[in-house]
């Protein structure tokens, strides 16, 4: 269980969309996780080959174009756990669909993963006014669809206080 405080992960100049965050940064990281897609996981490395896609060809956000798309129905044929990228022991959680418009999509998630969800979760709590002061009752049903995991990793924290009151 992810056991940081708030106080001490959140920087205030970054809870926002940063306008200043160059396309070029914006493009490294991309790129970088493309690349990390690309290498641990076999469905991608073919998805990218069969659309000719080279990574290191991708030069600017408008080449976003070139990327394939995936689609519901290759999650499915994955099943159950075909587009993993990461190694089973950097599994740390697995969602599955419900599978009622088809065979149920099993999605793998990292701690990092985890971890991202539940800060991306804090924030949306932040932007709609919550403060250390207000208190939420979060109550899905326990076969947890995918966004659920932002929802319960962080609720057992305090928001920090970054606006006055």
């Amino acid at each position: 269980m992810y056991e940081a405080t708030l106080e001490s992960e959140l920087d205030p100049d970054v809870q926002l969309y940063n306008p200043k965050l160059s396309e070029e940064d914006t493009l490294a990281k991309l790129k970088d996780l493309l690349k990390r897609v690309v290498q641990g996981s076999p469905f991608y490395q073919k998805k990218f080959r069969e659309a000719n896609v080279d990574i290191e060809k991708i030069k600017s956000l408008e080449d976003l174009k070139l990327l394939p798309f995936t689609h519901k129905e290759e999650l499915r044929d994955a099943y159950p756990l075909g587009l993993q990228a990461v190694p089973d022991s950097a599994v740390v959680r697995i969602h599955s669909s419900s599978g009622t418009t088809g065979k149920p999509v099993i999605i793998p998630y990292t701690r990092n993963d985890v971890d991202t969800w539940a800060e991306l979760m804090m924030r949306c709590y932040m932007l709609a006014g919550l403060t250390n002061q207000d208190r939420i009752q979060i109550t899905p049903g326990y076969g947890l669809w995918t966004a659920g995991i932002g929802s319960v990793s962080y609720t057992h924290l305090t928001l920090p206080t970054i606006y006055s009151v």
